[in-house]
């Protein structure tokens, strides 16, 4: 018999609404758990099962399958985003709190160190697993350890010291789940939350459906959205994808796009910039399904 999860979860649910580029297929199961110990519960569940089970937050920087996703979703933005002050100058974030309310959070306290989050689309945890950034500040500068649960459910906690953290990419000592955070604030920061949002508003085509930036920027001083433009693919429509007229980084699905659709325009992007510029773009979104 297996084993019963009291945790809120929902039978064959669509995927699609629930990322930012709206699209995906369905997944088996998703839960909505509030605490650490039912993060636990589902992970051990999953394990005994040996089912596929995966992690969501927000649904940005995520390309899910149209055939969707034949396990567990586990989504952290509803019900495990709490967080509190250690100290006077450290938050304990919840994986699933979002970053633009943490740079809002930590600017009305005085802190001006996160501002640069608010221009990021996701949560706390995917944040972390990918060391996002913007406005040449990373998350991994200001974290200062990390808790993780394991495959088999047990709970981890990590120094920032052995954590290895580069442009886009973080390296734990174990494969996991990020479920806390703690994140340092400092009162000194080049960039005001004004001047952020502003910059956003400006550039980014924020009502539209996207994943955020879809490549990861090939050199410190060459953007993925220069390279696109100049290869003239700016406003390209492919069947219901669009490369934004505002920001050429960004792939709008315009309707109905599907995954397929996503696959074939960033190869054909990456072939057009290889041919005429000589740099590889990597996609900086992550994907989930059979397909991928």
């Amino acid at each position: 018999m297996q084993p019963f999860i009291s945790v809120p979860s929902l039978k064959n649910q669509s995927l699609k609404d629930l990322t930012t580029w709206r699209i995906g297929g369905y997944s088996t199961e998703v839960f909505f758990p509030a605490t650490i110990e039912e993060i636990q519960r589902i992970v051990v569940h999953y394990r005994m099962l040996d089912r596929p089970l995966s992690v969501m937050g927000y649904g940005s920087n995520l390309l899910i399958d149209d055939r969707g996703f034949d396990g567990g979703i586990i989504v952290l933005k509803k019900n495990f985003c709490k967080h509190t002050l250690d100290h006077t100058d450290l938050l304990v974030l919840e994986a699933g709190f979002a970053c633009p309310k943490l740079a809002r959070l930590a600017w009305t306290m005085g802190f001006k160190n996160l501002a640069f989050l608010s221009g990021i689309p996701g949560s706390i945890g995917g944040a972390i697993q990918m060391n996002a950034g913007a406005h040449h500040h990373a998350i991994m500068d200001y974290v200062k350890k990390v808790e993780m649960i394991d495959t088999y459910g047990n709970i981890h906690l990590f120094d920032r010291s052995v954590i290895e953290a580069s442009y886009r990419q973080t390296h734990f000592p174990i494969k996991g789940i990020v479920t806390r955070a703690w994140i340092a604030l400092e009162q000194e920061g080049l960039l005001s939350l004004t001047e952020v949002l502003a910059h956003r508003s400006r550039t980014q085509p924020l009502a539209a459906w996207s994943c955020g930036s879809v490549f990861k920027n090939p050199h410190a001083t060459i953007s993925a959205g220069w390279l696109i433009e100049q290869v003239g693919l700016k406003g390209f429509v492919y069947n219901e994808l669009e490369i934004s007229v505002k920001h050429a980084n960004f792939m709008l699905n315009t309707g109905n796009a599907s995954s397929q659709d996503v696959l074939t325009l960033t190869r054909m992007i990456q072939q057009r910039v290889y041919l005429l510029t000589g740099y590889i773009l990597q996609p900086e979104y992550q994907t989930l399904g059979s397909c991928f």
